[in-house]
């Protein structure tokens, strides 16, 4: 009879090979998605609601919009509870043009990398009033 893992987190094999794992991508996926950790290790949900084209994450001050399916060169996001101060591409830098208004934020995406699978836009927020 074999055994389950006793929660989501155990794995086969015990704690010493979890964090063999861990330390070593063993495949190309693993280290193709290097470089998005910080959109999404300590983050929690955005402040936009999954929608068709993708999701956001938060941490702090900084909206992560992860664009994964969409192919026109425009964005529309609804309001956001703070001002956007900037706009950028997270792999890379590359600012990304934007406009702000009453109604939300359109993001000017540029044009998406081959084989690119998740394009993601860090949005840098002004601080929160206290």
């Amino acid at each position: 009879m074999r055994s389950e893992p006793s929660s989501p987190g155990a794995t086969i094999g015990g704690p010493a090979a979890a964090a063999t794992a861990r330390r070593r991508p063993s495949s190309a996926p693993a280290r193709k998605w290097r470089g998005y950790g910080e959109s999404v290790y300590g983050t929690r949900g955005g402040p936009i609601a999954p929608r068709p084209w993708g999701v956001t994450t938060q941490r702090g001050d900084r909206v992560y919009v992860h664009v994964l399916d969409w192919r026109d060169a425009e964005l529309a996001l609804p309001a956001l509870p703070r001002r956007v101060r900037a706009a950028a591409l997270l792999v890379g830098g590359a600012r990304v043009p934007f406009t702000e208004s009453a109604a939300g934020v359109v993001l000017t995406l540029p044009t998406r990398a081959a084989g690119e699978v998740d394009q993601v836009v860090v949005l840098d927020l002004a601080p929160a009033r206290r």
